[in-house]
């Protein structure tokens, strides 16, 4: 019994002796300085050497449950191995939660230390992690408990699914045991531990199929809480640089309620101390020189703790409670945009079955290659559990809605299933359904409270709007009031709703007349609008490629139908009579255009769109207009099927309307049709082929246009039809001998090159 206890009085002498000796390494370098603060110096933890070295030390084998369990951690169930500080953090944020509410009804809970906080220190040297919390700590039955056992029902059945799951890497969080993620990068862990209701003890394990428990010879060292030391594996040295702790902190621990500090360093400049003088040694100093003479200085190397996460969770606080600085101030720091501000946000409390919290922004501006990276996955909303970020992979918004950032605190998601099963779960769809609601009601607010803002978000992520409006049918009628357009009314910029447009319709019209074209201007020139401006109609005018697949997939609005005025007959609902007498002055003129531009129309009507024109090409009502044929050519991947539709509805023939007011079309009609010679039929096609272009359809031959136009210039300035230019031009001199042999000598070295090549290859393979 002495020897035991003389054997215990050696060690508690060997920690005590220790822990001066690094105290005092850190003192006795004269180039480094601990500053003073409200948290003392990192105390080292105890080595797993050290505790199976102690007297009075338990042995115990951990449950098979465990043993799986590391064996999973350490070979596959978790993605990255950096979770594992977040693991550690959210267990030391539990205890300080616990020690807090047993505080409200016990108040020496909290005497052994009144600060709640969390701490973090790595030791190169030692090569080791250390995590403090000052949370309520555990009794020696507890370690013995809650890091030997699980006793969470269904963890049996839960590892036998992921060791049998081929895609077991992809579970996206803990599930009740996350402390085992410390094996992903440690190879020894000890933990000490204090318990207002128990003495300090330690635990200790090498992540094989036992641990150890033994009484802490240091005493209270810890004052309550937890302390857990990790000894790095080499391969994960990399989490000794405090940066990337901080990093890890910042990236998945930000928003826990209680101050995480970390011991860091960084150099200052201090005035280098004088060094006492001798008591008999005589120094002379000039008093002139003393004025001018300057301090030295030395660079020093300080440590302290530096409190890592500063940001707070505002949206745990009533939206009532937030000022827009405060919204503003949080979305630069989870975008990590320092200079941007959201044009508007939502801030969502979500009760019921599913209860969570959210705020949504809408960002100043589209990422770049935002609508060509559709398919891709937005990792623009951060889904936190508890305060503790989980993960960005998932997909809250339909793809038209992806461009929302923002974060999503849910308490009740389940973490033990993989990323596509979460995706699948009824809580995530329930939060998503209800996200999207709001999000519409933000962009109705934000249009309502500030058009100048609305413009600017149209501007942005219009096009994506008109994406959801094609692909959701639960949401079109929504997001068509949020459209905006130009129009004839306004054609300056895309601010024209569909409201607005309805609101100004004129008595017994029951369309919504639009044209689409390459640009405003492009638009402004065309034949179609004609008699619709002259009588006052509004015309939307749609510029953006996506806007004919809308309209097709949304012919009408508030009762009010879509109707295209390049397309089929134009009725404004309030029509006269035709006038037989006109019909029948224009019968000729209709079947001899018919005949001769047969090859490309199918009929020839007198117009009710044209008032200054001569002529207007028009598609058949599910034809293609020359805009969408542009759009159609100009997709540059070949598809066999897509280029045999294309072709096939190219190939469907059009209506040609004609002015009869137009004086060139009443100067052909008063004439006998036996009258027309070659001549009228050359200007009738060059006429026709300009039509083709005012009308947005390409040219199938160009060249003979061209030849036309010529033909019909030449005689117009009287010169000859068939004299050709005289081409009256010096050959250019062949290659010189000097420059043969220069071009084969550059041949020849290429050659050589790629020889070179080809036996290096061979090697290699």
């Amino acid at each position: 019994m002495k020897a035991s206890s003389y054997r215990l009085s050696i060690a508690v002498l060997l920690f005590v002796f220790l822990g001066l000796f690094v105290s005092t390494s850190v003192n006795a370098d004269t180039q480094q300085v601990v500053l003073e603060s409200d948290h003392n110096v990192p105390v080292p933890g105890m080595t797993a050497d050290q505790v199976e070295q102690l007297e009075d030390t338990e042995k115990f084998t951990f449950q098979t449950e465990i043993s799986r369990l590391m064996s999973l951690i350490i070979n596959s169930l978790y993605k990255t191995r950096e979770i594992f500080l977040r693991e550690l953090i959210s267990n030391a944020s539990d205890a300080l939660d616990k020690i807090r509410f047993m505080a409200l009804t016990d108040s020496t809970a909290l005497s052994s230390n009144t600060k709640l906080s969390i701490s973090i220190a790595a030791d190169p040297e030692s090569k080791t992690i250390t995590i403090t919390d000052t949370g309520v700590g555990m009794t020696r039955e507890q370690l013995k408990q809650n890091l030997g056992t699980i006793a969470k029902s269904g963890t049996s059945e839960f590892l036998a699914k992921v060791e049998s799951s081929k895609d077991a890497v992809s579970q996206i969080g803990q599930f009740g045991v996350g402390f085992y993620s410390v094996f992903l990068v440690a190879d020894k862990v000890t933990v000490a531990s204090k318990s207002n209701e128990d003495d300090q003890y330690v635990w200790s394990s090498q992540a094989v199929d036992d641990f150890v428990i033994a009484k802490d010879p240091r005493g209270n060292t810890l004052g309550r809480g937890t302390q857990i030391t990790l000894h790095l594996k080499e391969d994960a040295e990399e989490f000794l640089n405090p940066n990337a702790l901080k990093e890890l902190v910042e990236k998945y621990s930000e928003f826990i309620n209680f101050p995480i500090y970390l011991w860091t360093s960084h150099e200052e400049e201090v005035v280098k101390e004088k060094p006492e003088a001798d008591e008999d040694e005589i120094v002379e100093e000039s008093i002139d020189d003393e004025e001018d003479k300057e301090e030295e200085v030395e660079k020093r190397t300080v440590f302290d703790w530096e409190r890592v996460n500063t940001q707070k969770p505002i949206w745990m606080r009533p939206s009532k409670e937030v000022e827009d600085e405060e919204y503003i101030d949080f979305y630069r720091a989870v975008t990590k945009e320092p200079q941007a501000s959201p044009l508007s946000w939502t801030h969502v409390k979500g009760e019921g079955d599913t209860e969570f919290r959210s705020i949504i922004y809408i960002p100043p501006r589209a990422d770049p290659n935002f609508f060509q990276n559709l398919a891709d996955k937005a990792r623009n909303i951060r889904l936190f559990v508890k305060r503790v970020f989980i993960t960005d992979e998932f997909e809250l918004f339909p793809k038209w809605l992806s461009f929302l950032k923002g974060i999503v605190d849910a308490d009740d998601l389940p973490l033990n299933v993989s990323r596509e099963t979460l995706q699948q779960h009824r809580a995530l769809r329930t939060i998503s359904k209800h996200l999207v609601k709001k999000a519409l009601d933000m962009f109705t607010q934000l249009a309502k409270d500030d058009e100048e803002k609305y413009g600017q978000f149209f501007k942005e992520f219009g096009a994506a709007l008109k994406f959801g409006a094609i692909e959701s049918n639960t949401h079109r009628k929504k997001l068509a009031g949020l459209l905006r357009f130009s129009s004839s009314y306004d054609p300056a910029s895309p601010g024209v709703s569909l409201d607005a447009y309805i609101g100004r319709m004129k008595g017994s019209q029951k369309n919504i007349f639009y044209l689409a074209g390459m640009s405003v201007a492009e638009i402004e020139q065309s034949p179609f609008l004609e008699r619709l401006l002259a009588r006052g109609y509004e015309v939307l005018y749609l510029t953006e490629p996506i806007d004919e697949m809308l309209i097709q997939n949304m012919p009408g609005y508030n009762g009010k139908m879509f109707a295209n005025v390049a397309k089929g007959a134009l009725t404004f609902g309030d029509e006269e009579e035709v006038d037989e007498q006109l019909g029948e002055q224009y019968d000729g003129l209709q079947t001899w255009l018919k005949t001769t531009l047969g090859d490309e129309i199918d009929k020839v009507v007198l117009s009710k769109r044209l008032t200054t024109s001569p002529m207007a090409i028009v598609a058949a009502d599910y034809g293609l207009t020359g805009h969408m044929e542009r759009l159609m050519a100009a997709q540059g991947q070949s598809n066999q099927d897509r280029d045999m539709m294309l072709n096939f509805m190219k190939s469907q023939k059009k209506t040609l309307e004609i002015n009869p007011k137009h004086p060139i079309i009443k100067s052909l009609a008063e004439r006998p049709v036996e009258e027309y010679d070659d001549d009228t039929k050359e200007l009738v096609q060059v006429l026709f082929e300009t039509t083709a272009i005012r009308s947005g359809y390409p040219l199938k031959d160009l060249n003979a246009f061209t030849k036309r136009v010529e033909t019909i210039i030449r005689k117009g300035v009287g010169a000859s039809l068939e004299e050709q230019v005289e081409v009256d031009v010096k050959a250019a001199p062949e290659k010189s001998q000097e420059e043969k042999e220069k071009d084969e000598a550059f041949l020849k070295d290429d050659q050589a090159v790629e020889e070179e090549e080809d036996v290096f290859l061979h090697d290699e393979l």
